[in-house]
């Protein structure tokens, strides 16, 4: 259970986000869908305007966490002193949640208001985040050890056939045949284009609809040769293991490129975001937004 818990605390984070932003709009639910000129006539309004109470602190309560989540991450990856605090996963896991919740909030400090200099924030914010999810699953695409290291073409391969080796020690009743139909069934294609656009979709198009359309038809194959249930659900979870190695192969030193172009374009996206942030903060002060303060 604690292994499941842990292996599944990123999407509790996440979960924890979005609820946060629901909460956040079902109890702002008539000022937020009211047009711009009538919400000042709410009773909302003082509290929820950018500079009202609960507006401006949901702006700094997410601009922290953004600040913080970006540092803290940064500061791991780079910093000799913190490289044994903790699996650099578990610190991105961090950045990923703080840098999603933060922009919610700021979203809703913003009040759905995307002009002058808050908006152009908002924009090079909603961009980087943006940039992140899709960095995200493509750092996910890329095989990592236990410790986070990244595994070689060797090492994949060495884990591909031990597999292989299991599948056919435990199920001496699956056939030459057998096993060749299961590889025809369980291919996975190259793009034949190999940009980054076409092989990102390639892969959103295999996780959303191409996997799970091979696995029915293999489960249908496995059941036609009268394999037991239990059996069958263990042998689809190795092929599956099996058939996300190979496709980890086939694309590896793409996806290394591909993710090396991503840090060149998410950096400067996130300098833009931080410099309008800072001016922003920088006018709010001046004209005397302090906030509680």
């Amino acid at each position: 259970m604690r292994r499941w818990l842990h292996s599944h605390y990123l999407l509790f984070l996440l979960l924890i986000s979005f609820v946060s932003g629901a909460i956040i709009f079902i109890n702002g639910f008539s000022y937020y869908t009211s047009s711009f000129e009538k919400r000042p006539l709410q009773r909302e309004h003082e509290a929820l305007k950018p500079s009202g109470k609960v507006g401006h602190g949901l702006g700094i309560i997410g601009t922290s966490m953004i600040i913080i989540g970006v540092a803290s991450y940064s500061s791991r990856k780079r910093l000799k002193m913190l490289s044994t605090a903790g699996n650099i996963k578990d610190w991105l896991n961090i950045h990923i949640f703080l840098c999603l919740t933060g922009p919610i909030l700021i979203l809703f400090h913003t009040t759905f208001k995307f002009s002058g200099i808050a908006g152009a924030s908002l924009w090079s914010m909603l961009s980087v985040v943006l940039s992140g999810i899709t960095g995200r699953y493509i750092y996910i695409q890329i095989p990592k050890g236990l410790k986070g290291n990244e595994l070689t073409a060797i090492e994949l391969e060495e884990m591909r056939r031990e597999i292989q080796g299991k599948i056919i020690k435990e199920f001496k009743e699956l056939n030459s045949d057998i096993l060749n139909a299961i590889d025809k069934i369980i291919t996975f294609k190259k793009p034949t284009k190999e940009s980054t656009l076409s092989v990102i979709l390639s892969l959103l198009v295999d996780d959303l609809i191409g996997r799970r359309k091979k696995f029915s038809r293999l489960k249908k194959l496995l059941k036609s040769y009268g394999l037991k249930h239990k059996d069958l659900k263990n042998l689809v979870k190795l092929e599956e293991q099996r058939y996300l190695i190979m496709r980890r192969i086939i694309l590896l030193d793409t996806l290394r490129q591909i993710f090396k172009y991503w840090h060149v374009i998410h950096l400067p996206f996130t300098i833009i975001m931080f410099i309008l942030l800072t001016v922003h903060v920088l006018v709010a002060f001046i004209l005397g937004y302090l906030w509680i303060f």
